[in-house]
């Protein structure tokens, strides 16, 4: 197939949050109209420590409850992805860390959702002392046993897609390089 000639129509929508664009696609024998969301970059952070991996729990709209979550947010005007990660990790949870290396990096939609999201990896994670979560952003932290996370994960019990893509993809990182590790010593 060969690819279509894009027209960017205009903005539908925006607010603060996001912007819903107008785009048409020609493909010569046809064309077709496309609403485009655009919810910005965002970053997701894990934090793993002895075993275990950092989680904050917040009250999310769609399933009018509390979800556990790896902390994370939206790439501010003028960050990298990876200062982002940084300073959310911190904003959620009073920790910082002595540095962060990319895990992965994915687009959760691609037709007409766009969100562009890396996840990273924390090293060494620190707290600061006397800090209080935003209790209008996040109930509490909690430090969960990365089996018991893996759990949750297929019980339901943690439903985000950031959050399960991204233990997953710490989990076989990890597996990875533990088998790695163990050919290295036979």
């Amino acid at each position: 197939m060969k690819l279509p000639r894009l027209e960017h129509i205009g903005v539908a929508y925006q607010d603060r949050y996001q912007s819903i664009h107008k785009v048409e696609a020609d493909f010569l024998k046809f064309r077709k109209t496309y609403y485009v969301h655009d919810h910005g970059e965002r970053v997701g952070i894990v934090v793993p420590h002895r075993g275990k991996v950092l989680l904050v729990e917040q009250y999310r709209l769609l399933v009018n409850g509390l979800s556990l979550e790896i902390p994370g947010g939206k790439v501010d005007t003028g960050e990298s992805p990876k200062e982002s990660a940084l300073r959310e990790l911190f904003e959620e949870t009073g920790i910082d860390c002595a540095d962060a290396r990319l895990l992965l990096n994915y687009l959760p939609g691609m037709d007409t959702f766009r969100n562009p999201t890396w996840v990273y990896l924390a090293s060494r994670p620190r707290t600061a002392t006397a800090f209080r979560p935003n209790a209008k952003e996040i109930s509490r932290t909690i430090w969960v046993p990365l089996p018991q996370v893996i759990e949750m994960i297929f019980a339901g019990k943690i439903s985000c897609g950031l959050s399960i893509l991204a233990i997953l993809a710490y989990t076989q990182q990890r597996s990875t390089k533990q088998t790695a590790r163990t050919r290295r010593a036979l």
